[in-house]
């Protein structure tokens, strides 16, 4: 909570919208990882391109995450990065956006 609270409180506005694809690309890879017949670090890490340090991540979040949460939370991510953008949101601040993305996500 504390890290949002300082993007969303003492990042200009231009860094939020950055946050956005982060999460997206987080999230979609980790939708990968449960695509992943084989699940061998090795593996993980050629398919996600990621570094070894990052495995125990991917696993991690997909325990927590499964197929359906993680394809909502895209969902959401997209949509909020709209909203951060201006389309169709009454003018939220995008801190106040970036907060509610994250509370839902976490629940």
């Amino acid at each position: 909570a504390r890290v949002v609270n300082y993007y969303a409180g003492h990042s200009k506005k231009e860094i939020i919208p950055l946050i956005f694809p982060v999460l997206f690309s987080s999230f979609s890879r980790v939708l990968i990882y449960h695509s992943l017949k084989d699940k061998s670090d090795q593996n993980v890490i050629a398919m996600l391109k990621t570094y070894p340090g990052y495995v125990r991540d991917f696993k991690a979040a997909a325990a927590i995450y499964n197929v359906g949460a993680c394809m909502n939370i895209i969902s959401l991510i997209r949509s909020y990065d709209l909203k951060a953008k201006g389309f169709g949101d009454s003018g939220s601040d995008a801190g106040d956006l970036l907060r509610e993305l994250v509370f839902k996500i976490m629940h």
